[in-house]
């Protein structure tokens, strides 16, 4: 399943512009929804490391997964990207 199969795919570098030393990295991985998460606290655990705004964070989770609202069910799936200065 294609979620499955996006696990920690590397995209390309997040941050062209970021003038620290260690760039950021843009990867992606299938995240299974647990009871009382949102999108929006799922968007505020993975954009902790990043200059991604929660809301562009949660309007690319929606198209990434073709979403058409806010909902989102327990138990399922969605392919998430994370940040990290560490090149994989």
């Amino acid at each position: 399943m294609f979620l499955i199969c996006a696990t920690f795919v590397n995209l390309y570098n997040v941050n062209a512009n970021n003038t620290s030393k260690n760039p950021l990295y843009k990867y992606y991985t299938s995240y299974q929804i647990e009871p009382g998460d949102t999108l929006t606290s799922i968007a505020q655990k993975y954009t902790i490391n990043s200059d991604v705004s929660v809301q562009d964070y949660i309007d690319e989770v929606k198209k990434n997964n073709n979403l058409v609202s806010d909902k989102i069910n327990s138990g399922s799936y969605l392919v998430v990207s994370y940040y990290s200065n560490e090149y994989k």
